[in-house]
Formats: C-alpha cells, sequence, structure tokens
C-alpha cells in the first residue's frame, strides 16, 4: 500500500558550535539510523519507512528549514541553499521563508531521499488560535482523503508542539467527512531524549478510535462501530450489542426485551478482571442505558427508548417508538392479524378522555407520515423542522400518562 508521510519541521537544536543543528541516531525495531538532525529523515530510511511515496513537509515561516539541506552542502547550489535559508529562517527573528523559497528544496529533498517532498509554510512565525483555521484548513488539502488505498503516517515527533497536534486534528476531522482515513492514518514519533529511537505509536490511534465509537454509541445509539473495536476482547458483548443494534435501527421493537436481557448477561459475565483500561468507563455507559430502560411493561420500556431517541434529536424515530409503545398498551396480548390489532386499537381510544382520544389518533397520523414518507404529498399537516419535536413532546406526554394510569 502506498503512503504518505506528514511531518511538522519546528526550530532545530544547535550544536554546541552553534553552527550546525544536533543530530541523533534512532533506533527504529532493530534497525538504527545514521545521525541525523531531523527524525522524519531517519524513518524514510528505515524499513518502517519503505512504503512512503510522498512526503508533506509543513513548518512556520521560521521553522529550522536550513536543516534539512545541511547535510546535502555538496557543491555550491546545496551551499548556496543552505546559506540562503539560514539567512532567512536561522533563528527565532529571522524575516522567514514562503512557499516559494521552499520550492528548491524540496526538489533537492526529493532527489536525495527518492520521493515526491513538498514543504509548506502553515503561517508566518506564531501558531495560536487566531492561525488555527487557515493552518487546518491548508492541512486537510494536504490529506489524501480521496485515494482510499493510501496509507498515511502523521509524524508526532514535536509532542505537544502546535502543529503536530493542529495535524492531529485535521487527521480526526478528515475521518469525519472520509470514513475509514483514521483507520489507515498511523502516528510515528521520535523520542531523541536518553536513547533516541522511533516506533508507530499505535496506542493514540487505537485510542482515538474507541473513543470514536463510543461517542457514536453515546450520540446516536448506533453499536456497530463499537462492536468491530470490541469484537477481539469481548466476544459475547460483541454479539448482544451487534443484535441490540439491529433491533434498534430496524425497529424491531418486539425483540427488544429480548435483547437488552443478552446485552445485560454479556455485561454481567464480564468478570473482574479488566481487559481493557476503559472497561469501566464502557460498562458503566452501557448499564445506564440499561437502567433507563428497566421498566416494569413493554410499553414503558418503549417510552422510555423513545425519550433516550428525543435526547439525541431523533425525533422520528422517537415517535415510532412512541408508536408502538401505544400499540403495545391496546393489544397487549399476541393476534393473529394486522386487522384485529387496529381493532384493539380503536376499541382502547374509546376509553380515552375526549383530549386523550385526539392526540391518540394525532399520535398515529404522525407516525404514518414518518413512516410512509407523506412528506412527498405537499398537504396540510406536512412534518417540519419545527413541529416534529413539538409532536414528540405532545405524545410522549400522553403515553407517560396512559402508562402511567395502567401501572396497577
Amino acid at each position: 500500500m502506498p503512503a504518505t508521510l506528514l511531518t511538522a519541521i519546528g526550530r532545530g537544536r544547535k550544536d554546541d558550535t552553534g553552527t550546525a543543528y544536533s543530530k541523533s541516531s534512532y533506533r527504529i525495531h532493530d534497525w538504527d539510523s545514521p545521525p541525523t538532525p531531523f527524525f522524519a529523515q531517519a524513518w524514510l530510511a528505515s524499513p518502517e519507512g519503505a512504503a512512503v511515496d510522498t512526503v508533506e513537509l509543513v513548518g512556520t515561516a521560521t521553522s529550522s528549514w536550513s536543516a534539512l539541506i545541511e547535510e546535502y552542502r555538496n557543491d555550491s547550489a546545496g551551499e548556496a541553499l543552505w546559506l540562503a535559508l539560514e539567512e532567512r529562517c536561522g533563528e527565532q527573528n529571522s524575516p522567514g521563508v514562503t512557499d516559494e523559497d521552499l520550492i528548491e528544496l524540496g526538489r533537492v529533498l526529493s532527489q536525495e531521499w527518492q520521493r515526491n517532498v513538498r514543504c509548506h509554510v502553515l503561517c508566518h512565525r506564531e501558531v495560536d488560535d487566531d492561525s488555527a483555521n487557515a493552518i487546518l484548513e491548508r492541512l486537510l488539502t494536504l490529506l489524501p482523503l480521496k485515494d482510499p488505498q493510501r496509507q498515511v503516517f502523521l509524524d508526532t515527533t514535536h509532542g505537544l508542539r502546535s502543529l503536530p497536534l493542529l495535524a492531529l486534528s485535521a487527521m480526526q476531522m478528515a475521518d469525519a467527512f472520509a470514513p475509514g482515513f483514521a483507520a489507515r492514518t498511523k502516528l510515528v514519533y521520535g523520542e531523541f531524549l536518553g536513547n533516541p529511537r522511533g516506533f508507530t505509536f499505535t496506542a493514540v490511534s487505537r485510542n482515538l478510535a474507541i473513543a470514536d465509537a463510543c461517542r457514536i454509541w453515546e450520540q446516536s445509539l448506533d453499536a456497530e462501530p463499537l462492536a468491530e473495536i470490541l469484537a477481539a476482547d469481548y466476544p459475547a458483548l460483541t454479539k448482544a450489542l451487534r443484535s441490540l443494534s439491529l433491533t434498534l435501527h430496524g425497529n424491531a421493537f418486539s425483540q427488544l426485551d429480548a435483547r437488552l436481557s443478552q446485552l445485560r448477561n454479556a455485561l454481567d459475565h464480564l468478570g473482574e478482571k479488566q481487559r481493557q483500561p476503559w472497561q469501566g468507563l464502557l460498562e458503566a455507559s452501557l448499564r445506564r442505558m440499561l437502567k433507563r430502560l428497566q421498566k416494569g411493561s413493554l410499553p414503558a420500556r418503549l417510552s422510555a427508548l423513545a425519550r433516550l431517541r428525543a435526547e439525541r434529536h431523533q425525533y422520528g424515530l422517537a415517535i415510532l417508538a412512541l408508536a408502538e409503545a401505544a400499540t403495545a398498551l391496546a393489544c397487549p396480548q399476541a393476534v393473529e392479524t394486522f386487522e384485529d390489532m387496529q381493532a384493539a386499537g380503536r376499541r382502547y381510544a374509546e376509553t380515552l378522555s375526549p383530549k386523550q382520544r385526539e392526540d391518540w389518533h394525532y399520535l398515529f397520523q404522525i407516525r404514518n407520515r414518518i413512516a410512509h414518507g407523506a412528506n412527498l404529498v405537499d398537504q396540510k399537516g406536512k412534518i417540519t423542522e419545527q413541529n416534529l419535536a413539538a409532536s414528540y413532546t405532545r405524545a410522549q406526554r400522553l403515553l407517560e400518562q396512559l402508562i402511567k394510569d395502567a401501572t396497577p
């Protein structure tokens, strides 16, 4: 799989002479790099970086761009380029470079590194909140979003420096609009203190993926991404979540109780051993959901599910759940035909007060509009963004009162 390396260059450290940049030899797995002032250069020379054919070098106007050419000053052209860059960005208070000033640097590095190397000045001098949006916009244009077969290495060597942090946020944003991008992005890190080494920082990528999957579950009740993350360590929990997710997606409310029981059983059998550091947080989240749905009757559980949907602004799904709760309330026993179920609903509606009966009929009217795409026909009662939430509130209020009245 071809790969792109996105790496940031900061302010390099000068050696004791003050005329050259400090160098380190990095150990990358079982391979030792030649001394270099720039970790990405060591990474590219290692077996780990062999797949990289494109390098996007980013920095500020006063980053230590001259450090990249230092060891290639073997002719007059190389010396002249080094001097020009050193004059413009050798010190913090230097005037700085532009993208145009770095075209020749990119050409030399492409030749020396045998890759396509491009250099980008993301801001003039300071990286802060004022420049962050413009930098993020540039970073997003550098990510290969349109090539799903291309892997990405994101060099975070500068740690909590601003550009690597913004690059990481760009990667997350890219994944939001091109799902799967984060899965093919690997973070690489060069540790130059102590015994210099380089490695793929898989823990960060894994933690971000877990966080995203948990966030999707919390925000939408879609458990599929979470189940995929859990599969290797928690097979029973994975199966339970997938079953519950299918039930919720398909509005298969007759299976809800069985799926909740399956999830509860999987959680009860997790055991005391914590296989992952986030296990406790996930278990607490799932048990909170189970507790909210732990009601004395199916109508009450469906009403609670509707409230969970509404809290996530999924009012259409909430109304569908309320309609099923109403049906379960009116027809608690299994019947043979749809007509029998409708007849039970009519008999139940006749027992209600006039206002309740009006709200009852309105619930099924709005339910049918949502389920059958009635908005394709321009007529009175059309569902709008404004009245959908109000329709849910009206139906929820009715069902909660009817369930309360039916509770012994």
